[in-house]
C-alpha cells in the first residue's frame, strides 16, 4: 500500500477547500478538483479509512499509528458533507412556505445523498401529474431521515474516538 501520498501531505489549504465546498452541497469529484487533489487518490484514502474504521469497529483498539490520519481525515469529510446535508435540510424547511422554492433544494439534497434521499425519486413527467406533496410531511421525513445519518456517524466515531495511545 502506497502511504507516500496521504491526508497529512495535503496542504491545510487544499484540506479546508475541499470541506469548505462539501459544507455547502458541491459534489465530491467538484471539491476535489478544486483543491488539486485526483479522484482516485481521494478513492484510496477513503478506502484505507473505511476499512481501518471497520478494523476497529470489529476489533476494538485504537487506529495503526500510520493509519490513524487516515481515519481523521475521513471523520472530517464525512462531517463537512453531512453538514451539507444539513443546510439543504434547512433550506428546504424554510422553503416550505413557497411550494416554488422547495423543488430545488430536495432536488440537490436527493444528489448528495443519493442513498438516503434518492429512493423516492420520480420522473419529472409523473411528478408533474402527482398533487402537491404534503410539505410538513416531507420535512418530517427528511428531519427522521437526517437522524438516522446522524445517528449511524455518530456510532461510527464514538467507535474510534478514542485518543490513541490511551
Amino acid at each position: 500500500m502506497d502511504l507516500e501520498r496521504s491526508p497529512l501531505t495535503v496542504d491545510a489549504q487544499a484540506r479546508e477547500t475541499i470541506k469548505n465546498f462539501l459544507r455547502v452541497g458541491v459534489p465530491v469529484t467538484q471539491a476535489l478538483e478544486s483543491a488539486g487533489v485526483p479522484r482516485r487518490t481521494y478513492k484510496r484514502w477513503h478506502d484505507i479509512a473505511v476499512a481501518e474504521v471497520e478494523r476497529l469497529i470489529a476489533e476494538g483498539g485504537d487506529p495503526e499509528p500510520h493509519l490513524a490520519p487516515y481515519v481523521e481525515w475521513l471523520f472530517e469529510m464525512e462531517k463537512a458533507h453531512s453538514q451539507g446535508v444539513t443546510l439543504q435540510v434547512t433550506r428546504i424547511a424554510k422553503a416550505g412556505e413557497d411550494p416554488d422554492n422547495w423543488r430545488a433544494n430536495v432536488w440537490l439534497l436527493q444528489r448528495m445523498s443519493p442513498r438516503d434521499f434518492g429512493d423516492s425519486v420520480v420522473p419529472v413527467e409523473e411528478a408533474k401529474r402527482q398533487p402537491e406533496p404534503d410539505l410538513a410531511g416531507v420535512v418530517d421525513l427528511l428531519t427522521q431521515r437526517l437522524d438516522q445519518i446522524t445517528a449511524r456517524r455518530r456510532k461510527a466515531i464514538e467507535a474510534t474516538s478514542r485518543p490513541i495511545g490511551a
